[in-house]
């Protein structure tokens, strides 16, 4: 019993000490205090029959060293990588929310509480993108590569990105370039790349890149959707439903995605089944206007 005891509390004080961290600590030390008392009630037990005071300083001393544990181990400082963490994820929700002055606050947090993550520098560059602060945006994309297998890849297709979306094409095409000569291409560049050229209106050279990116991402659901897009613009609806369906499937709460996929139902010769999906959306989210516009659209031409 006595050993088995010990074996325990000394589980839970090496958990606590080398193991555990930071607000997971706490938590732990109420075990402590069982085993100790448990342990001091059968040492305690033990010499009122034996009367041997060994005993009883065990019992008594293994409760103090479980005091002195928990009034003395350093409270948590909250710089803790998982603390940066958490911040890095609560400033991207307030991103994805619009409340731009608290995500940054919560992102400049991230940078303080963790080494420097290229999740971050992306993050503060979307968010000062949207502020309309481009040049300090700019910076923050050509740090982005900073921890990464492949640094100067991300951060040159992230720099190029940018610079598409604010219009300067030949920059952005030139930093796209760039990116390609630095090393292996991946799945973000491919699609990062193709979205420019769509933006274009390069379409055989997207669909290529999107090819190539589903080839080495085959769930990447914008991809798919990009293609899907490109398939309707080209009036092969048949090809862009597969593709929306395969995306579709990969994000099933996506409306917008949902939309894409009765509009290629419809245009396939498949409007029944485009209606019935978008009534089922449409209870999801009455006002959805996306979704209202192609019913109203697509029950005209019924009439018709």
């Amino acid at each position: 019993n006595r050993h088995f005891l010990l074996l325990l509390i000394s589980f839970c004080l090496g958990q606590i000490l080398f193991v555990t961290s930071g607000r997971y600590r706490l938590p732990m030390l109420p075990a402590v205090i069982f085993f100790a008392a448990s342990m001091a009630v059968e040492h305690t037990r033990s010499f009122l029959q034996d009367k041997s005071w060994n005993r009883l300083a065990l019992s008594c001393g293994v409760p103090l060293l479980a005091a002195c544990i928990i009034v003395f181990i350093p409270a948590p400082s909250g710089r803790t990588k998982e603390d940066g963490e958490a911040m890095s994820i609560l400033g991207e929700a307030y991103l994805k929310a619009g409340n731009l002055d608290e995500a940054e606050k919560c992102i400049s947090s991230a940078f303080k509480l963790s080494e420097p993550w290229s999740r971050n520098y992306n993050l503060m560059g979307m968010i000062c993108e949207r502020k309309g602060l481009d040049e300090k945006a700019l910076a923050m994309y050509a740090m982005s590569g900073i921890g990464t297998a492949d640094g100067a890849v991300t951060a040159v297709t992230n720099t190029a990105s940018f610079l598409s979306r604010t219009g300067r094409a030949f920059f952005a095409e030139a930093n796209f370039k760039r990116a390609f000569e630095l090393g292996q291409p991946d799945s973000n560049l491919l699609y990062n790349y193709g979205l420019f050229l769509q933006s274009q209106g390069r379409l055989q050279e997207a669909t290529e890149q999107y090819s190539k990116c589903l080839e080495m991402d085959p769930v990447h659901r914008l991809a798919l959707n990009n293609l899907g897009t490109i398939e309707m613009a080209r009036g092969s609806c048949d090809a862009a439903r597969k593709h929306f369906a395969i995306a579709f499937r990969l994000d099933p709460g996506n409306l917008g995605l949902a939309v894409n996929l009765a509009a290629a139902e419809s245009a396939s010769g498949d409007p029944r089944n485009a209606l019935k999906r978008l009534s089922k959306d449409l209870r999801k989210r009455p006002g959805f206007r996306p979704a209202l516009e192609l019913r109203r659209q697509i029950e005209a031409d019924f009439r018709n």
